[in-house]
This record gives C-alpha cells, sequence and structure tokens, in this order.
C-alpha cells in the first residue's frame, strides 16, 4: 500500500512538473494510428472490428475517438480512400471501372459506381 502510495505521488509530481515546463505527456494519436492503417490496407477488408482489435481499444472508444478528431467514422473515413484513390485511378490510368473496383476493395464495380454518385 506504501509503495502505491509513493508512486502515485511520484507520478502526480511528474506530471505536474512536465505541466509547469510546457510539456504534455506523449500520448498516442489513436486518430493518426487509425489512418495510417487505413491508407496502408484500404483495398482488404477493415471492420470496426478488426480495426479496435489491432490496436487493443474497444470498438466504441475507437469509433468514437475518431469521429471527435476527424469529424468521419472510420468506416466513413475508409470509404472515402477508397473514393479518392479510384478518382485517381480513373483520371491516370485506363483500368476499368471493374478492374478498379477490385483494386481498392470492392467486389461490385456497380456499388462503388453508386458510392461516386453519393459522395
Amino acid at each position: 500500500m506504501r509503495v502505491r502510495t509513493l508512486l502515485y505521488q511520484f507520478a502526480h509530481e511528474l506530471l505536474q512538473q512536465m505541466g509547469e515546463l510546457g510539456q504534455r505527456p506523449a500520448k498516442r494519436d489513436l486518430a493518426a494510428q487509425v489512418a495510417a492503417i487505413i491508407h496502408e490496407h484500404y483495398a482488404e477488408t477493415i471492420t470496426l472490428e478488426s480495426l479496435s482489435e489491432s490496436l487493443n481499444y474497444s470498438v466504441p472508444h475507437l469509433s468514437s475517438y475518431f469521429k471527435l478528431r476527424t469529424g468521419l467514422s472510420p468506416i466513413d473515413y475508409l470509404i472515402k480512400v477508397r473514393i479518392d484513390k479510384a478518382a485517381a485511378l480513373l483520371r491516370e490510368t485506363d483500368a476499368t471501372l471493374k478492374e478498379i473496383a477490385a483494386g481498392i476493395g470492392y467486389q461490385d464495380s456497380g456499388y462503388l459506381g453508386r458510392l461516386f454518385k453519393k459522395v
């Protein structure tokens, strides 16, 4: 019990001193981690469950934190990344819509067309 009390006092004093120096404790930016995973694996199947499991956070926490930081849910962000990539591929290549859809993670090119209209 005494050791725990000393540990808490030490942590409190350390945080207080960091605050006086204008420093904040280093915190992993969860939103940046989620965005990095999405950008790296956008062509694969990504679910909220797989994201939360890989980052060791609950689905509600991950989703609400990401939306707070970016204004989009993780799945809406994934759709935006895929649509942006599809638009770039349509401009820069001669690939068909079906090929592009498959390349960005959609099996149905009709669904990709509907997403384009929606976005």
